[in-house]
């Protein structure tokens, strides 16, 4: 399924996606954690964020790379993993993707949040 808003692709997908080999990760607790990681051990560049340090710690020590902010991090990669735990958080990354994204620097963005599709819309 591909929703289009404010012309930026978001994909909810499950299985592999298989279109580059640098992925961000935005959220490495338990969930986008273990996405990370599976990515990492299957020869992926990933990049990640989050506001926990123990989670970015872990994360590094695995072999990730913590990117210094949303920008930096859709910068560097083609396909963007979101997995978050709140509507505000979601709403909060969301809102500040918009305002680092171009025409000419397209990104997929899987979201594997467990928030409602109608929070989401909001």
């Amino acid at each position: 399924m591909i929703f289009i808003s404010y012309n930026i692709y978001i994909i909810f997908v499950w299985g592999r996606c298989v279109l580059s080999n640098i992925i961000g990760s935005i959220g490495l607790g338990v969930m986008g954690g273990s996405y990370a990681l599976h990515l990492l051990n299957n020869g992926y560049e990933v990049y990640g964020l989050d506001p926990n340090q123990k989670n970015a710690n872990d994360f590094t020590l695995k072999g990730g790379k913590i990117a210094f902010d949303i920008n930096e991090l859709i910068t560097k990669s083609d396909v963007v993993i979101l997995s978050l735990p709140t509507v505000p958080i979601f709403k909060k990354v969301i809102s500040e993707i918009k305002e680092n994204y171009t025409k000419s620097n397209s990104k997929i963005l899987i979201d594997m949040n467990t928030i409602s599709f109608e929070d989401k819309l909001e």
